[in-house]
């Protein structure tokens, strides 16, 4: 009777070893899991640190995939330094296989942030843009608030929007 109480007692002891190993396997797994995807998530470059006044901000290259246009793309992405709180953001580039479709860039100035960004393909289209340039502005609180943008096509430029910087 004492043998068999022995024997069960550590066929339990083997089983509940057994259950340990594989909850141990599967949180290492789930822990793999979750580091390697937040490397994955963070795509993002630092290009460089600006002023615009008395505001800092860090610029940063992100790459994205666009599933609606199949595009492989990256953009510009402004944040305050010390914040990951978006601010603004335009394209640098917009790829699929070897054709560029948008390229842009960015200008700064003393009280602004400028991006154009031109668009390839729309050539003889007289619907598309050619290109657009956003400006921002920095408020009181230093958010970059859209200011305005204007379009350009067949080398005209038409204001689409112009806002008032709030406070």
């Amino acid at each position: 009777m004492v043998r068999e109480k022995l024997r069960k007692t550590g066929k339990k002891d083997i089983e509940l070893e057994k259950n340990r190993d594989i909850e141990t396997f599967i949180l290492s797994i789930v822990l793999i899991f979750v580091v390697c995807s937040s490397f994955n998530l963070q795509k993002k470059e630092l290009l460089r640190k600006f002023e615009i006044g008395k505001f800092s901000y860090s610029m940063y290259k992100e790459n994205k995939y666009l599933h609606d246009d199949n595009w492989n793309a990256e953009f510009f992405e402004v944040y305050r330094s010390g914040n990951m709180k978006r601010l603004c953001s335009s394209y640098l580039s917009a790829k699929r296989n070897d054709s560029i479709f948008v390229k842009g860039h960015y200008v700064f100035f003393d009280d602004k942030i400028e991006f154009t960004q031109c668009y390839y393909y729309n050539k003889n289209n007289p619907v598309w843009i050619d290109s657009i340039r956003v400006i921002f502005y920095p408020n009181k609180k230093g958010d970059l608030i859209l200011k305005e943008t204007i379009e350009f096509k067949n080398g005209e430029a038409k204001i689409v929007t112009n806002n008032k910087i709030p406070n």
